[in-house]
């Protein structure tokens, strides 16, 4: 298959393939995306999350960088984004994950990539077998008791889809249903 440069795709038509942990999402790290907060929860999680160590989980962030996006004109020139299209029809990134989740999630009808590469077998998540996806739930795939209690949390496969169903109270992980 060949490669494909300078690519403009319509976010909402595709489905992406993640790999984000606790420290990469804060929507996987508190259980609400900082989209989905109102404004005076926003400033409140502002005022009292400041982190600048893991500043992708950061309350802030992804907003911070939707206003850089914009300003950019991301969503129709060169962004640096790069995946690849499994034949599964997911898109995967090895850079912009945060770019694309918030362009889905704002409804962007275009998001600019700079390559877009063909893959003529599934992506990770696809290629788990039927079974296990059934018998282990999002919420155990990305929050497995780890044997090593010093170990940070490990990067897992995860559709914009299964993001967007995922919800975390009191350190509890849930699932919308």
């Amino acid at each position: 298959m060949s490669k494909n440069e300078n690519v403009l795709i319509e976010p909402n038509n595709i489905s992406f393939c993640f790999s984000y942990s606790e420290l990469d999402c804060y929507k996987l790290s508190t259980g609400r995306c900082t989209f989905e907060l109102s404004d005076e929860e926003y400033k409140r999680e502002e005022a009292r999350c400041k982190s600048v160590w893991y500043a992708e989980n950061r309350v802030g962030y992804c907003r911070d960088l939707l206003a850089i996006m914009k300003e950019d004109e991301a969503f129709t020139s060169s962004t640096k984004i790069r995946g690849m299209q499994f034949s599964c029809g997911h898109i995967s990134l090895s850079d912009g994950q945060h770019r694309s989740c918030i362009s889905k999630k704002i409804g962007a009808t275009t998001l600019f990539f700079d390559k877009l590469d063909p893959v003529d077998f599934p992506c990770s998540v696809c290629r788990k077998p039927k079974e296990k996806k059934k018998e282990e739930s999002i919420f155990k795939r990305l929050f497995r008791k780890r044997t090593n209690k010093d170990a940070f949390f490990y990067n897992k496969d995860i559709t914009y889809e299964e993001l967007s169903s995922f919800i975390r109270t009191n350190n509890k992980c849930e699932q919308n249903k």
